[in-house]
């Protein structure tokens, strides 16, 4: 299969030599634009095709550049017009040629040629076999009359229909493309305001996200120790004695019905009027027997032989529990640093996911852009009953992601400068390194952008201003168009000779 090779206005020699020379296919098509820099002169052509015979290649040259044809085929290289293709048919009348001076007379049937010394007969037709009056050539009947009308109209029906409904204009025009190319870095951050680009770098706006969470996970303990421990837990404390409240200091002692006694850890005020307040406690000694079940009452026994006595009390809220005397289990310092790690991992799959989730469509996030830290920690070493410690983390992570979007918009205009109105892009690819997130939240993240721009092209006013016009106008038409590098039109079928007036019959094909 050939090989074509686009040339722009500015190819040198040398350079079309390498293009073709490095071409891996042996047979060359050269697309040669109007007013080439390498059009200019026939040397070039000559010196074109001893190169292309010394590497062992076929060229061929197309151009809608009549001088570039021309100079071409003098210098012995196939040249062609590829912009107007239509299917030719040739058209010849088949008529008997006679020599000059050798006209004979070709006699009529009816009037036999006697042979020689023969003597002239004429036939004597009898009465009963004279033959009846004959119509003459040509005289129609009216029934004929009518069958011929038919036939005309019919035909002259189905050549309107196929000149108005047949007619076809396929027009591809080839663009002048530009390859803009940014090798750089990218800083996002929600502090930019505004999207910039420069030589080295290019800085859009940010969006910030922070999602913040906590864990409590149980652990093994894998030591033992000899342990005393108070049991815990919450009470309500009731003022039913009077409007006024009352207040009452830390280890105010409360007494459970079977005499043991738990003291308040904070000093409180109760309020007045029937008021109550939660208050958490602990027993004033260790062992399991100070552990209480919900909804106890525990009595104020400062408040003995006074009517206080009966108007303040409290009830337990859940259980109070915690209480052991005895060998338990204890977290050793690997437990912990084991148990710690894991919690982290467990609190920062359970934010990032959070985060991810939250995420509007529209932002991207890449690898690493964002950061993730423990804001508090807390380790109880006393164990449960199956021997378990627990650790409770506190963290935050923050993401910074961007709109790509704006991205490729603010690179892609960067590159394409002043002349960008007239150029749109066409492709582009993005690839970036990998990313990192600073203590400011500046996301920084090295950046390949490639991309294709072609000129702006404006369809349906295009096919406005061809509908109807000759080979010759149309072409002036396309090679006026701003970023034309070629162009070819086919009209179907084979004897249209104008671009159709409809422009839905006007098919034009951009690459």
């Amino acid at each position: 299969m050939a090989k074509k090779i686009y040339l722009t206005k500015t190819d040198s020699l040398a350079s079309v030599v390498g293009k073709i020379v490095k071409a891996k296919e042996d047979e060359i098509v050269l697309y040669i634009p109007r007013g080439a820099e390498f059009a200019a002169s026939r040397t070039n052509f000559i010196l074109l095709k001893r190169e292309v015979t010394n590497a062992g290649k076929s060229l061929a040259i197309e151009s809608v550049d009549e001088d570039a044809l021309e100079l071409a085929d003098t210098a012995g290289i196939k040249a062609i017009n590829p912009f107007l293709h239509r299917r030719q048919r040739a058209v010849s009348d088949i008529v008997a040629i006679v020599p000059q001076g050798s006209v004979k007379k070709i006699p009529k049937m009816e009037e036999p040629i006697p042979e020689e010394g023969a003597e002239e007969k004429k036939e004597v037709v009898p009465p009963s076999l004279t033959p009846l009056p004959q119509k003459k050539v040509g005289e129609a009947t009216p029934r004929r009359f009518l069958v011929s009308v038919g036939i005309t109209a019919i035909a002259t029906l189905v050549f309107v229909g196929l000149m108005t409904v047949l007619p076809r204009a396929k027009i591809e025009l080839n663009m002048e493309k530009r390859n803009l190319d940014f090798v750089g870095a990218m800083a996002a951050s929600a502090d930019i305001k505004e999207n910039s680009f420069s030589q080295n770098e290019v800085r859009v706006r940010g969006v910030t996200f922070l999602e913040r969470k906590n864990i409590t996970k149980a652990y093994p303990a894998s030591g033992k120790k000899y342990a005393e421990r108070k049991a815990t837990g919450e009470v309500v404390i009731y003022n039913n004695f009077s409007q006024t409240s009352q207040s009452l200091v830390a280890t105010t002692r409360f007494t459970a019905p079977d005499g043991k006694l738990y003291r308040l850890n904070n000093t409180i005020t109760v309020p007045g009027a029937s008021g109550s307040i939660r208050a958490a406690v602990t027993a004033d000694k260790a062992g399991e027997e100070y552990n209480l079940a919900p909804g106890v009452k525990l009595r104020i026994p400062g408040f003995q032989g006074t009517a206080k006595y009966d108007g303040f009390y409290a009830e337990t809220q859940g259980a109070i529990s915690g209480g052991f005397v005895g060998e338990s289990s204890l977290p050793s310092e690997e437990d912990m640093i084991r148990a710690k790690a894991d919690a982290e991992k467990s609190l920062e799959e359970a934010i990032k996911t959070q985060l991810l989730f939250n995420l509007p469509p529209e932002v991207k996030v890449l690898n690493n852009a964002y950061q993730f830290k423990i804001t508090d920690t807390k380790i109880n070493e006393a164990s449960s009953e199956e021997g378990k410690f627990t650790v409770t983390l506190h963290g935050e992570a923050k993401l910074v992601g961007f709109r790509e979007p704006e991205l490729v918009e603010v690179v892609g205009r960067g590159l394409i400068g002043k002349s960008g109105s007239d150029f749109k892009p066409e492709s582009y690819e993005l690839e970036y390194g990998d990313a990192a997130l600073n203590s400011e939240g500046v996301l920084s993240v090295p950046l390949k952008y490639k991309s294709v721009w072609t000129h702006v092209f404006a369809g349906d006013s295009f096919k406005s201003e061809a509908a109807g016009k000759n080979e010759a106008d149309l072409q002036e038409l396309v090679f006026s168009i701003p970023g034309i590098q070629s162009g070819e039109a086919r009209l179907w079928p084979f004897w249209v000779t104008r671009v159709p007036k409809d422009v839905d019959r006007i098919i034009v094909d951009v690459k």
